[in-house]
């Protein structure tokens, strides 16, 4: 969590020991990157407006997708 006037900014840094990097934004394919590449983070001025059936569960969902309350053996 970080507050909402912040802004998250990762710098693709050289190195001759790594995979390619890729960028995968809610699930969608990945795009390619490349040293010097920059990605900023930053909140939206609009609002999102989300839409899910009634019988949705947030809570729920986290603990099934998260493994949220899961005891640890």
């Amino acid at each position: 969590m970080v507050p909402s006037h912040s802004e998250i900014k990762v710098v693709i840094k050289p190195c001759r020991h790594r995979e390619a990097v890729q960028l995968s934004c809610d699930g969608q394919a990945g795009i390619e990157l490349a040293e010097g590449d920059v990605i900023r983070v930053t909140k939206k001025p609009q609002k999102l407006k989300m839409l899910h059936p009634l019988e949705h569960n947030f809570y729920e969902a986290c603990r099934s997708k998260l493994g949220w309350s899961h005891k640890v053996a």
